[in-house]
Formats: structure tokens, C-alpha cells, sequence
């Protein structure tokens, strides 16, 4: 059984009262039980002298009276019967019994005998202790008269519960009792003095150990458990203090993982996910990241940071749900505690639009590249086919006597026409005229280039569509470029739509991070290889055997002077260019 404060405070308190008392009481009692015994065996060796000055007074009258042996012996066995005084007679080596002891019966005397006789002879008198019996101390005193051989004996018989003693001890054990009654009572007193204050410290301790920094301490002593109180209560107080740094620190934190542009990601040694930050949660598309090409990863990273046991950065490039393509830039990191590995912390960010910008910045300088080398190669093409040109036209004029030779002339001149146009598309592709940028009406730049296409749309069976909602913004962008933009593009839908078809264009805001317009041109054409698709952009690729190969490089080229995007898609059926231009800020 477990005891409480005030208990064990109580019991060694009783205890170190209480037994010294009850001691000082037994000793008193013990004392005046061996003192009232000695008295009583002072009297009964009293008595016994005082029947032996009897008998030898006796003996002095029966011998002055001239009294026989038999006579005196008579005379003294009539007086101890009449006094009831037991012992024997020693005759001839034989005891002849006198009145005996009710107390003393003759088995026992029979065993004390020699011990009696070896004394008695010796001392004259004495006393001899006896096995006491029934709670009680007994004696046997003796006492010898020579001239008679006569023992006297006594029995002194006293018990340890004898009433005298508790009338001589009365007082003494009325004022143990009130010792003990008092000695109780304080105890109990100061143990509650003392287990109060105490257990008020323990539940204050116990409420600050469940989160209660501020407890209600009322405690105001001077002595030792004052002093503990006033220390419980710095305590708590630099407790509550520290605390609410701390809160504040984690207030911070949380607020920073809250608001911070890069994902948070934690996983336990297992590699399962511990915790999800809201910038991962966008980036991951759903609350736990389940379904995730992008989670899954990120999941495989930190997998291997644990196998590997050392940090990780890559930048993956990861196809979407949506099948977008988008590059992640991952870190990750061991996190431990007291060096016993605990999981990998992750953090990533989505760097697609960056890596656009410098995909765009590469093209930029790739075409800047190409357009120079386009622009000397154009000069020094075009002056040898000025001349070839003329030349052929002087050989016509010429040989116009014999036709034989005005088909060959004829395709010598178209294949320098044919020179001359490509020289004409490396020009426009290298040409450098500065950028007149304006707040442009997108619409209003399609339906101008339409305008010049309508007969040829007509002729080739080409149905013309416009999705766009009302109240677009203006684009930033040049005039002249977004028109030879779109007017490449619908030349290039005409060229793979011969037996006719659909060209479609949907106009809508963007609902990505940037403030754009996002124009979709689409067409029911033949399509493009997947093969092909990365290639579309590249001067003198193309799949039409009478084109050039610079149309899309120049949209391309002009797209990206306005700061814009474009990306195309293709299936059998069904090609799409997707431009992004930027919005002109209003006001």
C-alpha cells in the first residue's frame, strides 16, 4: 500500500514520540514491579526472623522451665501451625514437614530442596527464585534456627498485573497517556503543516508538467518549503517565458514553411511522408500528393538520400497529370537526432517558367547566331545570282532563234528565283530593325491578316473559326510582328490542309502564374510526325518539298522578341501552335 506525504511524515514522527514515552513507562512500571517484589521478600524475611525470635524466646522458656526435647518440639509445631509458618524439621538426615505452602507444591520442593540445604548451612538464610508461572515472579525465601534444625520457608508470589502496581503507577500512566495523546496530536499537526504546503508544490509541479506555466502558487513562508515555493515559482515563470519564445519561434517557422515559394517535404526512415508544406501541396496538384508523377519523384530522391546516406540536388524534368511538361529542382537532406537517423527533409520548387526564360534567352541567341550567319551568307548569295540572273536573261535574248534552248534557260532563271526567295527568308529571319512595342488589339491584327487570305481560304475550301470572349486586354507586342506571326501561320495551315479543312483560333486569358493572352491556332491538316516535332522550329527544316524551311523559324524568332511563348502539339487530324504574349498593364 502506497502512503501519502502526510503519513509518512506522521508515523516517524509518532514513532519517536510514542516509544520513548511507552519506554519511560514500561522502565517506571518494571521498576516499581521489582521494587514492590523486593519489599515483598524484605517482608517475608522479615516475618520469618521475627518467627525465629520467637521460637529461640521459646526455646529460652522451655529449657529455663526444664521442658523436654518432645515438649519444646510440641510447643514450637503448636506456634507455626497457629501462625501458619510452613518449613521442616532436619532429624536423623530426615525432613519431617511442618504446614505448607499452598504455593508450593512438593514436586517443586522436592527439586529445590538440595539447592536449599547446600545453601542454608552455609548463609543461615536466603532465597531461592522459582519458575513463575501464569504471568507472575516467585521466590522462596528460607531462614534456619540451629538449635532446633528447623527451615523456615515463605513463598513470595507477585504479579506482573498486580493491582498495587497499577494503583502506585496510576499516575504515571495517566501522564503517558496524555503524553501519547498529546504527542499524537501534534504530529498529526505538524505533519499537516508540513504535507500540506508540500502537496500544493506537487500539484503545482504536476499542473506546469501537463502545460500550466502560470499555476495558482498562494505558498508565502520564510523557512525551507517557502523557499521551494518561491523556486517553483521562478521556475514556472522563466518556464512561461521560455515558452512563449519558443511559440513565437514556431509562429515564425510555421509562417515561414506557410509563405515560403519552395515546397517542404519530410519523411520518417521508412521513407512515408511526415509532413506537407502549402507551397508542395500546390506543386503537387492534391492535398496528400497521391497520384503524383511529381510526389512520386520526389518520394524516390529522398529514398535514395537514405540508402546513400549523403544530400541530393537534381533538376528533373516530369510530365504532369495533364501530361504538361514541367521541371522540378530538388534538395534533400538527412535530419537526425543526437546523430540516430531520423528521416529525410525535401525541398523543391517548380522551375518550369524559369527554365523557359532560359530555354527563350537560348533561342534568342541561337537565332541571334543563326540570323548573322544568314545575313553574311545572304549578301554573298545574292550578288552571284544578280548576275547569273542577268546573264540568263542576256543568253534568252540571244537564243531566242533556236527554242531548243528557251526551256533551259527558262529553269536556270526559276531556280535563281527560287535562290533569290530563300536569300529573301534569310534576310527577314536575320534582319535586326528595332521592336515598336505597343499596346496591340490581338483581334483586330487576325482579322487584318485574315483579310489578305480570305480569296486563297475560298479557293482551298478552308473554314475560318474565332473563339474569343468579349473585353480582351491588349497585348504588348509589335503591330508588324503579330502580323507576320499569324500571317505564317495561316499560310503554313493552307499548305497541309490541300483537300480543305478547319482552321480554328481560340483566344483566352492564361491561367498559369503570368499575366498573358494565350492564342491558339489550330488546323485539320495532315498532322506532324512526332518524330519532326522538335524540329519544326529550325531554319530549313521542313517537310513541304517546295518550302524553305524558315517560315515557323522566323515566328518563332518574332514570338521571342515580343517576350512571348510558343509550343506546338500534333496528331493525325489535328495540330495546334499555343502562343503566350504578355498583357499591356493598364494605366
Amino acid at each position: 500500500m502506497r502512503l501519502g506525504i502526510e503519513k509518512r511524515i506522521m508515523l516517524p514522527f509518532l514513532l519517536l514520540v510514542i516509544i520513548p514515552v511507552l519506554s519511560v513507562g514500561v522502565v517506571s512500571y518494571l521498576g516499581s514491579f521489582n521494587h514492590l517484589l523486593a519489599n515483598r521478600k524484605s517482608m517475608a524475611a522479615e516475618e520469618l526472623d521475627n518467627t525465629a525470635f520467637a521460637l529461640e524466646n521459646l526455646y529460652q522458656m522451655s529449657t529455663d522451665n526444664g521442658l523436654s526435647a518432645g515438649d519444646l518440639r510440641s510447643k514450637t509445631l503448636e506456634f507455626l501451625i497457629e501462625n501458619n509458618v510452613p518449613g521442616f524439621f532436619i532429624q536423623d538426615g530426615h525432613l519431617i514437614g511442618l504446614p505448607k505452602d499452598g504455593s508450593l507444591d512438593n514436586e517443586e520442593l522436592k527439586n529445590v530442596l538440595p539447592t536449599v540445604m547446600l545453601d542454608i548451612w552455609e548463609q543461615g538464610k536466603g532465597e531461592l527464585p522459582l519458575e513463575g508461572k501464569d504471568f507472575t515472579k516467585r521466590y522462596l525465601v528460607y531462614r534456619l534456627i540451629p538449635g532446633q534444625n528447623l527451615v523456615l520457608l515463605r513463598t513470595v508470589q507477585m504479579d506482573y498485573l498486580a493491582p498495587p502496581l497499577f494503583e502506585i503507577q496510576k499516575y504515571t500512566i495517566l501522564v503517558a497517556l496524555v503524553g501519547v495523546i498529546l504527542a499524537v496530536e501534534l504530529t498529526i499537526l505538524i505533519a499537516h503543516s508540513l504535507s500540506r504546503p508540500i502537496r500544493t508544490l506537487a500539484n503545482v509541479c504536476r499542473d506546469i508538467g501537463k502545460g500550466n506555466l502560470k499555476p495558482d502558487l498562494e505558498i508565502r513562508r520564510t523557512d525551507e518549503v517557502g523557499i521551494l515555493a518561491d523556486s517553483i515559482r521562478d521556475m514556472s515563470q522563466s518556464l512561461f517565458e521560455k515558452n512563449q519564445q519558443l511559440l513565437k519561434i514556431q509562429r515564425l517557422n510555421k509562417e515561414i514553411l506557410k509563405n515560403t515559394t519552395t515546397g517542404i517535404l519530410t519523411t520518417d526512415h521508412d521513407g512515408n511522408i511526415v509532413t506537407l508544406n502549402n507551397t508542395a501541396v500546390d506543386i503537387l496538384g492534391t492535398e496528400d500528393g497521391s497520384g503524383s508523377p511529381i510526389l512520386e519523384e520526389v518520394l524516390k530522391l529522398a529514398t535514395m538520400t537514405i540508402e546513400l546516406r549523403k544530400p541530393l540536388h537534381v533538376i528533373n524534368q516530369i510530365r504532369d497529370n495533364q501530361g504538361s511538361r514541367r521541371y522540378i529542382e530538388v534538395n534533400t537532406a538527412l535530419f537526425d537526432d543526437e546523430m540516430d537517423q531520423k528521416g529525410v527533409v525535401v525541398s523543391f520548387q517548380d522551375v518550369t517558367q524559369k527554365r523557359r526564360i532560359e530555354e527563350r534567352i537560348e533561342t534568342i541567341n541561337r537565332l541571334t547566331s543563326l540570323g548573322e550567319l544568314a545575313a553574311g551568307l545572304a549578301h554573298e548569295i545574292r550578288n552571284p545570282l544578280a548576275g547569273m540572273k542577268t546573264s540568263c536573261q542576256v543568253l534568252v535574248t540571244r537564243m531566242n532563234s533556236d527554242p531548243k534552248n528557251i526551256p533551259l534557260l527558262e529553269g536556270i532563271q526559276a531556280e535563281i528565283n527560287r535562290l533569290g526567295n530563300l536569300v529573301t527568308d534569310l534576310l527577314s529571319f536575320a534582319r535586326t530593325t528595332p521592336t515598336r512595342i505597343t499596346a496591340v488589339d490581338i483581334q483586330e491584327v487576325i482579322y487584318h491578316t485574315k483579310f489578305f487570305l480570305d480569296k486563297q481560304f475560298n479557293n482551298n475550301d478552308i473554314t475560318f473559326l474565332m473563339h474569343a470572349p468579349t473585353n480582351l486586354p491588349p497585348v504588348k507586342a509589335d503591330k508588324d510582328h503579330l502580323q507576320q506571326i499569324f500571317l505564317n501561320l495561316f499560310l503554313n495551315a493552307l499548305k497541309f490542309m490541300p483537300g480543305g479543312g478547319t482552321l480554328e483560333l481560340t483566344i483566352e486569358p492564361y491561367l498559369g502564374t503570368e499575366n498573358n493572352l494565350q492564342v491558339r491556332v489550330s488546323d485539320t491538316g495532315i498532322g506532324i510526325a512526332p518524330e519532326d516535332l522538335p524540329k519544326i522550329f529550325n531554319p530549313f527544316f521542313s517537310t513541304d518539298p517546295g518550302g524553305t524551311g524558315m517560315g515557323l523559324s522566323v515566328v518563332q524568332k518574332l514570338v521571342a522578341e515580343n517576350e512571348g511563348t510558343i509550343e506546338v502539339s500534333s496528331k493525325p487530324g489535328r495540330t495546334t501552335f499555343t502562343i503566350q504574349l504578355p498583357i499591356m498593364a493598364r494605366g
